[in-house]
């Protein structure tokens, strides 16, 4: 079991990484730099791309945790349960990401709005 454990675990975060980089990256990449979403990132966003990785680091092994402790097979029931348990877990990484990539606060986004 632990060993299927880790391995989930990294099979998980690289692929949510190799999807991240496609996703936003190549596809999705040349739309934001021709929109007006470029002004409203950080200009040091770059140095905080550790957070970007923690945050799907700790995601990754969270989802996995929850999910091999609590998988029994048994129905409908309990893919909602998981459902809403990832989903309470996803709001804390997705406010450090948010908070890596705007510029949340600062006088500089109140003034080019």
């Amino acid at each position: 079991m632990r060993k299927k454990l880790w391995l989930g675990f990294v099979v998980i975060f690289v692929c949510w990484n190799l999807f991240d980089f496609l996703i936003h990256g190549v596809i999705l990449g040349p739309a934001y730099q021709a929109s007006d979403m470029i002004h409203i990132w950080r200009p040091d966003m770059q140095q905080k791309m550790w957070i970007f990785y923690f945050v799907s680091l700790f995601t990754s092994f969270f989802i996995t945790l929850i999910f091999s402790k609590w998988y029994r097979g048994s129905g409908i029931l309990e893919g909602i349960q998981f459902g809403v348990y990832s989903g309470l877990l996803m709001a804390t990484p997705m406010a450090y990401s948010s908070y890596a990539m705007y510029q949340i606060g600062r006088a500089s986004c109140r003034e080019r709005v």
